[in-house]
């Protein structure tokens, strides 16, 4: 339930602005119908306008931050238009004010109850997942992103207040965390969420897959992807197969096992590499490192992926 997640504050804001404006408009509507409807149109012609001064927001924004942008302009105008409403069919004032609020509690009602997680082994400790023919337990202190079998995006599945709707669903198709559910894919980004991975390995109570954790497994490793194999899931690695070392690229193995490392020309100090192996007939694991800057031999980077690989398989295993 708490703390409020990042979608809810900006419904919540949406909201109190509608509570807020149309009880204010309501009210001069009842002393002034020309300056009740004079200030809601110039609230909104206001709100309106300094969005499209800047006018980088609709080119470069995401998606919560394109309906961030429309909530922000529509706040205004359909609180003009509800106290309009109310001050027309409901004379009176007590009642109105009454009314007004209505459409507020509800959309905040409605935003809190989606960012609800319940208190399950779901949020507490981990989801069961299926892919391919391996089981996996991944916890949400990792970081993961998880792709549900037959479905077209990831699922946002981490601690604290981002994307607490997604781990909502995710415990509601694992019925909190009780029934093993197929994905196509899993996504740990260990690099991104370093701070509550290092929080929970290092307490007075480290959590139960921290065993053999070091620190470079999250500082020096960008992301680490169990998913089935298809003819698409190694395709830019294959991809770097037929480039030569001068080209900056040492590349080793096959579609089934292997590494691919971006070096310094002409030596064998690596930068960003990449391994692949098999899970299974049918399941593959990819993990990549972040870029070393030429730190370390090939062989030294790849050791290290190995190390890493083999404390998140065991981590996601418990």
């Amino acid at each position: 339930m708490f703390p409020l997640s990042e979608t809810f504050i900006v419904i919540g804001l949406f909201a109190l602005g509608i509570g807020v404006g149309t009880v204010c408009l309501f009210a001069l509507l009842r002393v002034s119908w020309r300056l009740g409807a004079f200030l809601g149109i110039g609230a909104a012609a206001l709100v309106l306008g300094l969005v499209l001064i800047e006018g980088d927001l609709f080119r470069e924004v995401t998606t919560a931050h394109f309906w961030s942008l429309i909530a922000l302009c529509l706040t205004p105008a359909f609180a003009l238009v509800w106290a309009l409403v109310v001050w027309f069919w409901v004379p009176n004032m007590a009642r109105g004010i009454a009314l007004c609020l209505l459409p507020a509690l509800v959309i905040a009602g409605a935003g809190f109850a989606r960012q609800t997680v319940p208190d399950d082994i779901c949020s507490q400790s981990h989801i069961p997942l299926q892919i391919g023919q391996g089981e996996y337990h991944l916890p949400p202190e990792l970081g993961g992103a998880v792709k549900l079998e037959g479905q077209g995006g990831f699922l946002t599945y981490v601690t604290g207040i981002r994307r607490k709707e997604d781990m909502r669903r995710l415990c509601k198709v694992t019925e909190g965390g009780h029934t093993l559910v197929k994905a196509d894919q899993m996504r740990i980004m260990p690099s991104i969420l370093a701070y509550p991975i290092h929080l929970a390995c290092s307490g007075d109570t480290p959590a139960q897959f921290c065993e053999g954790y070091q620190g470079h497994f999250v500082r020096r490793i960008g992301s680490l992807s169990v998913m089935k194999r298809d003819e698409t899931s190694l395709r830019h690695e294959m991809s770097q197969q037929g480039k030569t070392k001068a080209e900056g690229i040492v590349f080793e193995g096959d579609e089934a096992s292997g590494y691919m490392c971006k070096v310094v020309p002409n030596t064998r100090r690596a930068g960003h590499c990449r391994l692949w192996k098999p899970l299974g007939e049918d399941t593959v694991v990819l993990i990549t490192s972040l870029d070393s800057y030429g730190t370390d031999d090939v062989e030294v980077a790849i050791a290290e992926l190995e190390d890493a690989l083999a404390f998140y398989l065991e981590a996601i295993a418990r």
